[in-house]
């Protein structure tokens, strides 16, 4: 893991910061439930809690970089790059 992943890691642990991620990505939720961008079911829940994510449907899970990945249909370099526009330093 490239250090500047694992800085970007401990800069998004806070669940108010993912959630307000998780909605800038555009991902819907209920309650406390996103739903999945990888899942074709529209309402395949996930949850996205200590800087990690993980479907209940298709099982897909990581770090909150990896879901602005899945999310943006982007590489590593574009996610970190879209991440830090949406963090204050």
């Amino acid at each position: 893991m490239s250090d500047e992943r694992r800085e970007m890691d401990e800069r998004i642990r806070d669940p108010r910061t993912i959630e307000r991620i998780a909605q800038d990505l555009g991902l819907k939720s209920q309650g406390k439930h996103f739903f999945c961008p990888s899942c074709h079911d529209a309402e395949a829940p996930m949850v996205i809690k200590d800087g990690r994510f993980e479907c209940f449907r298709c099982g897909v899970r990581g770090d909150v970089v990896g879901l602005v990945k899945l999310a943006r249909k982007c590489d590593l370099e574009a996610a970190l790059e879209w991440l830090s526009g949406e963090i204050e330093p």
